[in-house]
């Protein structure tokens, strides 16, 4: 068996020779190391050694003609410090694996850094040799440049790997349109053979009524644009793929196309479009329904309260007293529930207009003083309001903003135990900020955005429906984006909160007359027995009503739709006409205009809405008609009544 060792000859070089079990001649030893040297320092590959530590102990003259580098600095230096830094781990383990292995390494290709800091390719390997001082094995190696040529080669190799594999169309043509060239996915989504699809041009796979935008596309790619358009690709049984196509042009008049298939994308989007629809569609379904019964929702509970005033008044025992007033906060708590369910739903179905008019705004705030005052007194708490100095008059809805704010008051007030709270308008710039204080439970600031969405309430765990459903603040949402505003709440639990929003401010005096919807007021004194006109189409509100005005000592007569009433001869002069004012064929409003027509004094009269808008009712300018959303309260019919009598006498 052969072994290798180095000897050293007269210029330092060592040289591989074999060492046999007998010694051979000297001269011959000298005759072969002679050759080796000439044909290792004539070769254009570059020969090298390294020591134990990857340092190199000997370079060829090659050496210093491919790379640059002087041969006497290279010696002792590390032979990695020369490899490309990309290449060095991949360089490094191949002399690992050579150590390891009795065969000479694979061929591998690495980059060498030349002395004027450029690389170069080269293509090499390496064996293990012993070296007989040491008695260590160290490594031997030849590299050679990578001939321009193979490199190319390899590139193509690459490039047509990618391009036959992509997951995306390729398309490329001539400036004629033909097809020079398509890889495997395109010939797979449109159906064709490579063959085949060679054999036409774009305008062939191409949907028919896309074929008047190439031009235009390719004109774009001519001027050094690149166009992603989604196209119609005509596959060869006539069916079509949509592609999310990149068009543009190359050097060597070829114009390059590169397509994503959207038909999975666009399925998703589709279905998610179609449950989304369906979904609105649904919600808005819903909400048109609710907004639509709205008046028979309301009739039932109308009803109800009526029947338990008329059972008060009937002289109860205490027990009997006790029931009846729970009744009535069952009563109170399922009106307002209802009253906020079908408020958002009218919201959610878009039948909210706004209908702006100038008003003062202390008389916008009053009304809300004169609606919660009884309930802060109820709990013992402060209601008070503060407002900017000067007059001062809101372009806006007064309904939306009264049913607003009046939200957020109620709200203050139900989630406050002790203290009060502060109602206060001030002036900021050309706007008035309109803020609700509270000494309330206070909301953490994570929780902030939470109560606005729909059935969220904070601080009622055990879902104490006296406390409403928690729609409150949505609906307040709602109608602030209606309004044009934003409310904006800040709060520190267990201190309490402010709730606020602005709106414009105007010149323009507030008009004089204005449709007023009227909420609970206290009753000042007894209203005097007269004779009442009760038009209700619903048989058990009429009913109701007539009970429980006759048990107040006045004389009642019902009718049950507008033409039966105006055929009456007994119908005019009344003390006061209550009417529906959703009525079979002619309507309440239409109904109390026709009998002032026919009086020369103006008749004094209460509208009841079952209707979730007042705004839909246009009364006319002249007169003061109160309107009350169903449904009313004994002691809020009887307030209006005693108002409309008032304002006749005043007139």
């Amino acid at each position: 068996m052969n072994k290798f060792a180095f000897t050293q000859a007269s210029n330092d070089a060592p040289l591989l020779m074999p060492v046999t079990e007998s010694v051979l001649p000297v001269n011959t030893l000298a005759h072969r190391e002679q050759r080796f040297r000439s044909f290792v320092d004539n070769s254009s590959d570059i020969f090298f050694e390294l020591t134990a530590g990857g340092s190199l102990s000997y370079v060829s003259p090659q050496w210093q003609t491919a790379l640059g580098h002087p041969l006497q600095e290279t010696l002792g230096q590390s032979f990695q410090a020369f490899v490309h830094p990309e290449d060095s781990a991949a360089c490094q383990a191949c002399f690992q694996q050579a150590l390891l292995s009795r065969e000479k390494s694979s061929d591998l290709a690495f980059r060498l850094r030349c002395q004027d800091g450029s690389y170069k390719d080269h293509m090499g390997s390496v064996w293990r040799v012993l070296a007989p001082v040491e008695a260590t094995w160290v490594l031997a190696g030849a590299v050679k440049e990578r001939p321009q040529a193979a490199k190319l080669d390899e590139g193509l190799i690459l490039a047509r790997q990618i391009f036959e594999t992509a997951f995306e169309a390729i398309f490329v043509c001539d400036l004629e349109g033909n097809l020079l060239e398509v890889n495997a996915e395109a010939c797979r989504l449109a159906k064709y053979s490579r063959e085949d699809m060679l054999r036409l041009r774009n305008v062939d796979i191409v949907a028919q009524e896309e074929v008047p935008r190439i031009d235009s596309e390719l004109d774009v790619a001519d001027a050094g644009g690149v166009n992603e358009n989604r196209w119609l690709l005509l596959c060869s049984d006539g069916s079509t793929v949509p592609l999310d196509l990149v068009v543009q042009r190359l050097p060597g008049d070829r114009y390059l196309a590169i397509g994503r298939n959207l038909t999975e994308r666009e399925k998703i989007q589709k279905e998610l479009a179609q449950a989304r629809d369906a979904a609105e569609a649904a919600n808005l379904t819903k909400s048109r329904f609710l907004a639509a019964v709205s008046h028979d929702l309301r009739q039932p509970i109308q009803a109800i309260s009526l029947f338990q005033e008329a059972l008060r008044l009937t002289g109860l025992n205490d027990r009997q007293k006790n029931i009846n007033d729970n009744l009535a906060l069952a009563i109170q708590s399922l009106g307002g529930m209802l009253h906020a369910l079908l408020d958002l739903s009218r919201l959610d179905a878009g039948a909210v207009t706004p209908v702006p008019e100038v008003r003062a705004c202390r008389t916008l705030l009053h009304a809300l003083d004169r609606e919660f005052w009884p309930l802060a007194q109820a709990k013992s708490l402060q209601l008070r309001f503060c407002y900017t100095r000067g007059p001062a008059s809101m372009l806006v809805d007064p309904r939306l903003f009264q049913s607003m704010l009046g939200n957020l008051v109620g709200n203050a007030i139900k989630y406050t135990e002790r203290g009060g709270v502060l109602i206060c308008l001030r002036r900021r710039g050309g706007h008035a900020l309109i803020q609700v204080w509270d000494t309330g439970i206070g909301i953490a600031p994570s929780k902030i955005e939470a109560i606005f969405e729909e059935y969220r309430q904070i601080g009622n765990h055990e879902r104490d429906r006296s406390k409403g459903l928690g729609l409150g603040l949505s609906i307040v949402r709602r109608l602030s984006r209606l309004l044009g505003t934003e409310v904006v709440c800040r709060s520190r639990p267990g201190r309490g909160s402010v709730f606020e929003f602005s709106l414009p401010l105007v010149n323009t005096p507030p008009a004089t007359a204005h449709t007023q919807v009227m909420r609970a007021t206290p009753l000042t004194s007894p209203l005097p027995s007269g004779r009442i006109i009760v038009l209700e189409d619903d048989g058990m509100v009429s009913q109701a009503l007539a009970l429980n005005l006759t048990a107040l000592g006045m004389r009642v007569t019902t009718f049950s739709s507008a033409e039966a009433a105006l055929a009456s001869a007994d119908i005019h002069d009344a003390y006061c006409y209550i009417s529906d004012f959703r009525l079979p064929g002619i309507n309440g409003l239409e109904f109390l205009e026709t009998l002032q027509q026919r009086s020369s004094t103006p008749i004094k009269a209460v509208i009841l809405s079952g209707d979730a808008s007042p705004n839909q009712i246009k009364l006319n300018p002249a007169t003061s008609w109160t309107v009350l959303l169903k449904p009313v309260e004994l002691e809020q019919l009887l307030a209006a009544i005693e108002a409309q009598v008032s304002m006749s006498a005043s007139h």
